[in-house]
């Protein structure tokens, strides 16, 4: 993914740290980039940083922080493991679907968008692992305050070009 940028919401959960003991066993991302929820999938164009990072805090600009909540899990058709955005699920799809509409179009995939919050691939974890997973009853919540654009580095490392904080 060299060279592929994205837009991401960083949540910041007091207990994150039973997303990340899944994430230990079972995420091949894990200790690369903490926990979020992706809102622009990476992409690759000619919009120069400048540009990107511009019209993304343009956007935002007028955006709120908002409450999220997290709980419960599901399945991909690719065997990627979901943690279940419950509340705040509205406003991550327009905020979504505004910049997609707005900057991002011929980068749109014809899947619906769903947030969620990857934890883990299924081939990564063993059937204990998946057991509890499947078993696990914690809830995330916390208000989303602000919004990262990243690079995507050449050994797939997360470089944070900007943080946008929110009303």
């Amino acid at each position: 993914m060299k060279g592929f940028r994205d837009i991401l919401l960083f949540p910041n959960f007091t207990n994150m740290d039973v997303i990340e003991k899944i994430r230990k066993d079972c995420d091949q991302l894990y200790g690369v980039i903490q926990p979020h929820i992706t809102i622009v999938f990476p992409f690759n164009d000619d919009m120069s940083d400048e540009e990107l990072i511009n019209n993304v805090r343009n956007y935002f600009s007028n955006i709120d922080k908002f409450y999220v909540k997290f709980s419960g899990v599901s399945y991909s058709d690719d065997n990627y493991i979901f943690l279940d955005c419950v509340e705040g699920k509205e406003e991550i799809i327009k905020l979504h679907d505004d910049l997609y509409k707005q900057y991002f179009n011929n980068h749109l995939s014809d899947r619906e968008y769903v947030p969620h919050i990857t934890i883990g691939q299924t081939y990564n974890c063993n059937d204990e692992q998946l057991n509890k997973i499947n078993n696990l009853k914690d809830s995330f919540e916390c208000y989303i305050d602000n919004v990262i654009i990243e690079k995507i580095g050449d050994n797939d490392e997360s470089i944070i070009m900007d943080k946008i904080d929110l009303n």
